[in-house]
């Protein structure tokens, strides 16, 4: 009984050996799996997606355009996705794919923080925060909660005052 236990181990090892099948081919990341990417960013900063993202694609301006009113606002996002070791600079003059998320537990002062995290198949190359409630309102990805209810709280009075005139 042993004999055959080993001779048929040793047909199964053989029968391996030798093969000529090709590799398996590197496959292309997912849908799930570069989403996946994306939401785990947003956890590594304890952020929390809300629901799925709307996506739309991005032209990042060439860089001299940044210099522009209309430009300005890629420095700002540069400045952020920078203070988590992004940089999208390569893709200036490209088209990226933009994915923004609602974040957070609740709106602060009935403003929603959104998330936005640009890249392209290989992965992230730029995130930020943004709060509509705040001036300029882009933060990096580790801005905290708290920190952004209180700019919220700081800037209500000022808005307050603007809306009532």
């Amino acid at each position: 009984m042993k004999r055959i236990v080993y001779a048929a181990v040793i047909v199964l090892i053989l029968s391996g050996c030798g093969s000529t099948s090709a590799p398996p081919a590197i496959a292309r990341p997912t849908a799930r799996q570069a989403s996946d990417r994306y939401v785990a960013l947003l956890d590594h900063y304890h952020w929390t997606a809300q629901a799925e993202p709307d996506m739309l694609s991005l032209t990042i301006p060439q860089r001299d355009a940044w210099n522009t009113a209309e430009g300005q606002r890629f420095n700002l996002y540069l400045e952020a996705s920078r203070a988590i070791g992004l940089d999208f600079t390569p893709w200036a003059g490209q088209t990226v794919q933009l994915r923004n998320y609602v974040v957070g537990h609740t709106p602060i002062e009935h403003y929603e923080i959104a998330a936005h995290l640009i890249g392209d198949e290989h992965g992230v190359v730029g995130a930020w925060l943004s709060i509509e409630a705040t001036a300029p309102g882009i933060y990096p990805l580790t801005t905290s909660v708290m920190d952004l209810s209180y700019l919220s709280i700081e800037y209500w009075p000022m808005l307050t005052a603007v809306i009532l005139r």
